[in-house]
């Protein structure tokens, strides 16, 4: 259902969140940049973003034309662009070091078209 898939996103998003908090990022909302976060390695104040987050299940493809859509977002914005892959262990529980389980990173990087 519709509010499953929701529960879902969510919470993915939520383990990512935790899981850059744990490493010692300071991690914002990225819905102005077309992201799931804002990722900073300091005081947001003090600094620009230092890559964005897209946040998706390890369930889910990624599709080429999205790939395209996340080259494109890097490029338009002049930032790295991370897409964290969340695994369904990753929803259920975290490690003892608070660092979310199973969730992978991996940086899109921009490419002239």
């Amino acid at each position: 259902s519709n509010a499953e898939y929701m529960g879902g996103a969510e919470s993915s998003r939520s383990r990512v969140h935790s899981d850059l908090h744990s490493r010692g990022y300071c991690v914002m909302d990225g819905i102005k940049f077309g992201a799931d976060f804002v990722v900073y390695q300091g005081d947001p104040s003090l600094q620009h973003g230092f890559f964005l987050v897209v946040v998706a299940d390890a369930a889910d493809s990624v599709t080429p034309t999205r790939l395209v859509a996340l080259n494109r977002l890097a490029a338009s914005v002049l930032k790295k662009v991370v897409l964290a892959i969340v695994g369904p262990e990753a929803r259920s529980s975290s490690s003892k070091s608070g660092s979310a389980v199973g969730v992978e990173y991996v940086e899109i990087e921009r490419r002239d078209m």
